[in-house]
């Protein structure tokens, strides 16, 4: 992923997962989803890479699911 790219989203168990790019080359991951209580749209940044694995990032995203 090179900076100026598009958001990576996956679309299997971890729905919601993004992985953004900044101009700096700065890899954040990102969790989208719609608040079951408000009904908008929330993102919580997750943590950047390498500090934060794409697997580790996957692990959060599931137990996030699972509250």
């Amino acid at each position: 992923m090179r900076p100026g790219d598009s958001p990576k989203t996956d679309v299997g168990e971890t729905q919601g997962l993004r992985v953004t790019c900044a101009k700096s080359g700065v890899r954040t991951f990102i969790y989208r989803y719609r608040s079951p209580e408000t009904g908008k749209l929330v993102q919580l940044k997750l943590g950047h890479y390498p500090g934060l694995k794409l697997a580790e990032a996957m692990v959060q995203v599931v137990r996030m699911k699972e509250l």
